[in-house]
């Protein structure tokens, strides 16, 4: 077997296997050049080539016509559409191993696709009958009634098989398996046998006929499946009883002949039956006459001689009539075989097929795929009228579309048709796409419709549920003005919405190179953005992309600050596909956060002088009253003294937050012990332990590169949060690991713990968790920003797992060399 590789071949996988292991030579071309796409191994023997013909035009291989049939027929049926039979086409090829003539019947059959435009042409071919006598007097047409019948029939045969063994004028009967079912009887064996359908069809032959028991016809049976070999008897008797209980003898010439299943074995007889009781019996009748004719002398001679004519006649008759029930016999076994890869293919097809005979359009045959799309099952719909069968389909245009085509000949093609189709007492909607072919005789006549139906409902469901979706979110993201964008690392191309095409001065059907859409970009954030782009699209990164930045419109100049958050997607090797994601307009916030941080600012450094002096008189008359022992007094300053502390550590944190966004906070880098700042925070942090139990790790002496005053700071604010929100007399418990290139400082709180949403903010300037229990607890939100902001800029990391009710833990991470 030989194929190209065309979509059409590939579409057809299946069908082209069962073609590759039939036995009868198959070809077929797919343009109008006929260039061979297919051809099977039969076929390449009765062409005498070996492989290699594939792809190449039939006049390239047979200058001269291909197998007797001309080029020019076959074109003609490609153009015309048209199918056609070449009948005793007499040809050359290999039988046995030998090169010799031969006759064969060809067959043209024209595959049209979806736009009624010839897709394929596939041609097959089928050994005419052996006997060349017969074969002249058919190609001859000599006016011999029976053989001008025989031809008709032969012809006819491939396109109504089953209707011919029907309608033959001798008996015929097809007996299934070794049990003999009777599978098949036209009206002449019925009959013979003196017998209704009703009364044998699907029954054990001898069942029905138990008086066969004990004559040959059994023990014949059974070498047919034993050796598979054709069996014909001439003249025999046998004896069958009727439905009355009467009996009766009849003379019979009889054929059987094996059917054989795809694996080679027999799986069925083929029974011809023709009664020749009245010959017989006339036959004995003259024998007798003849005795009493030896009596009447030459007085009868006459009539001896009439007589003995007529015999001759009778058996010439009888011979070829023979002649005719073996040429029945073979055409009946190709009708069996074609019938048979017919229904596999059908049976077998991944979509629903069915074929419907008749302008009541009969359902003859259907497969699982299309009983599962209506809702049935065979024995709901086979020989039914399809109106009968599927009255849910009242008032929709089915039942119109089907007589149409029927009436017409014109195929009908749909496209996500909408229909109620039968789902268990009720009815539900579903898509499919459609087609109705319809089914032509050897005359061209229409005689019935083969329907190809793909449910197609859950693929349009999820696509207007998708674009449902899609609708969605593009109301979300006007409604929010996000811009969206999309960047395409293999081709480098950068695209988005409309709003972000006029941010960034692009016009409306325009995509850019990725290096011109950074080009617009604030120098000054340039370099940052390119990195973390760079970096996300790395393998084994998290997808994560988030960043702020400011862009310049190039047409109009105006700077707009906005906030990139976005997801990059990899595939299986981890090779990044696409960064997709939205820009946030938070130009009015930032003017807002400006305004904001410049009046604390300027606040904060308006009030930290007064505040100095408040509590240098602070700290001198605490020193008085202690002198003078006036304990309250004292006691009181010492208070008033801390609240001072309190409000220069938070004015502090407001003037850091000041320099962090102007970029005047710088880090300052020494060389110092680990385990030398721990024990500073901890004398520090020891007057807590009177409401707390706070407990510090034994530290190895590790030495960092790092700000000493600013980790010591992030120490200190991350241990006072911890008492802060921690009920009094909880532990508060400080961890120190070390590890290869890293050392990480965790403070462990027993205290209220944070909600998940809040954690996703939680290092956010001016970020406060709200909730009851905030309402007495001081703060503005800035101290774990600077932690964030001292870590990140030290080229650290830090996080915060936390439980609701169950307490939180802070970590950092610094690297050590």
């Amino acid at each position: 077997m030989q194929i190209i590789n065309d979509t059409f071949y590939m579409k057809n996988e299946q069908l082209l296997e069962l073609f590759s292991r039939t036995k009868e030579p198959i070809a077929i071309f797919g343009s109008p050049e006929l260039h061979i796409g297919f051809v099977n191994e039969a076929m390449l023997r009765l062409w005498n080539k070996e492989e290699g013909a594939l792809n190449k035009p039939l006049a390239q291989l047979f200058p001269n016509g291909f197998a007797g049939l001309s080029i020019n027929d076959l074109e003609q049926c490609w153009q015309s559409g048209q199918n056609r039979l070449f009948a005793a086409v007499a040809t050359h090829g290999l039988k046995n191993q030998n090169y010799e003539s031969l006759n064969y019947d060809f067959f043209c059959q024209v595959l049209i696709d979806e736009d009624g435009e010839t897709r394929a042409l596939i041609c097959s071919a089928t050994e005419a009958p052996a006997n060349a006598a017969n074969n002249s007097m058919l190609n001859q047409g000599q006016d011999d009634v029976v053989v001008r019948n025989l031809r008709k029939q032969l012809e006819y045969s491939r396109y109504r098989e089953k209707q011919m063994v029907m309608a033959a004028p001798f008996g015929m009967t097809i007996l299934k398996g070794r049990d003999l079912i009777v599978e098949l009887a036209n009206a002449a064996m019925l009959s013979i046998w003196g017998r209704s359908e009703e009364q044998v069809l699907g029954k054990k032959l001898m069942d029905v006929f138990p008086e066969l028991d004990g004559q040959p016809f059994p023990i014949m049976l059974n070498e047919i499946f034993q050796k598979g070999k054709p069996l014909a008897v001439r003249e025999i008797a046998v004896d069958i009883a009727g439905s009355d209980g009467s009996s009766k003898r009849l003379f019979v010439d009889f054929t059987y002949d094996p059917i054989f299943d795809e694996a080679g074995k027999v799986d069925a007889v083929m029974a011809t039956v023709v009664d020749i009781t009245e010959t017989v019996e006339s036959r004995k009748q003259l024998e007798q006459h003849e005795i009493q004719l030896q009596e009447y002398n030459e007085e009868l001679a006459a009539i001896n001689e009439e007589q003995e004519a007529a015999n001759e006649e009778l058996l010439m008759a009888n011979r070829e009539l023979a002649l005719t029930q073996q040429l029945l016999g073979s055409s009946n076994n190709r009708l069996i075989e074609s019938e048979g890869r017919m229904r596999s293919v059908i049976y077998q097809a991944p979509v629903g097929m069915c074929v419907l005979r008749g302008p009541e359009h009969t359902i003859e045959m259907a497969n699982e795929a299309i009983l599962k799309i209506w809702g049935r099952n065979e024995m709901d719909v086979l020989n039914k009228p399809h109106h009968t069968a599927r009255p849910e389909l009242k008032g929709q245009p089915v039942y119109g579309w089907l007589d149409n085509v029927y009436s017409t000949g014109i195929r009908k093609v749909n496209r996500e048709f909408r229909v109620m189709l039968r789902d268990g007492e009720g009815l539900r909607e579903a898509f499919v796409n459609s087609i109705y072919q319809p089914l032509l005789d050897a005359e061209g006549t229409v005689n019935g419709i083969l329907v190809i139906i793909e449910d197609i409902t859950t693929a349009v469901r999820e696509r207007h549920s998708a674009a449902r979706t899609q609708d969605m979110f593009n109301l979300a993201i006007d409604a929010a003005e996000l811009a969206t964008f999309y960047y395409d690392p293999l081709t480098n191309l950068f695209s988005g919405n409309d709003l972000l095409k006029t941010w960034f001065g692009l016009k409306p059907i325009e995509q850019i190179d990725l290096s011109l859409a950074t080009a617009v970009i604030d120098p000054l954030d340039r370099d940052r953005v390119i990195s973390a782009i760079e970096q996300v699209l790395q393998t084994g990164s998290s997808g994560k992309y988030e960043t702020e930045y400011t862009i310049i419109n190039p047409r109009t100049g105006i700077p707009r600050v906005v906030r990139a958050k976005g997801q990059a997607y990899f595939d299986l090797t981890g090779k990044a596909l696409s960064l997709n994601g939205t820009l946030q307009d938070i130009t009015e916030r930032k003017r807002e956060e400006e305004r904001k941080d410049d009046f604390i600012a300027m606040a904060s450094h308006e009030l930290k002088t007064p505040l100095t002096s408040m509590s240098a008189y602070i700290q001198l008359v605490r020193k008085r009253a202690l002198k003078e022992d006036n304990s309250f007094v004292a006691s009181a300053l010492e208070k008033a003294e801390q609240q001072a502390a309190k409000m220069a550590t938070m004015i502090n944190g407001f003037l850091n937050v000041s320099r962090l966004e102007s970029g005047k906070i710088y880090i300052e880098r020494t060389v110092f012990d680990l385990a030398t700042l721990f024990q500073e925070v901890k004398q520090d942090y020891a007057a807590l332990s009177a409401h707390h139990e706070i407990f510090f790790p034994q530290v190895p002496h590790l030495h960092l590169h790092a700000d000493r005053e600013k980790i010591g700071q992030v120490m200190g604010n991350l241990i006072s949060n911890a008492v802060k929100y921690s009920p009094s007399g909880s532990k508060v418990e400080i961890s120190c690991e070390v590890k290869e290139t890293e050392v990480e400082v965790g403070i462990k709180d027993n205290g209220m713990g944070i909600m998940e949403e809040d954690q996703q903010h939680i290092f956010e300037r001016y970020y406060r968790v709200k909730g009851r229990q905030m309402s007495d607890i001081g703060g503005f939100g800035v101290g774990l920003y600077l932690c964030s902001e001292i870590i990140q800029a030290h080229g650290g990391r830090i996080s915060v797992s936390s439980e609701l009710g169950k307490g939180s833990t802070f970590s950092f991470a610094l690297k050590h060399h």
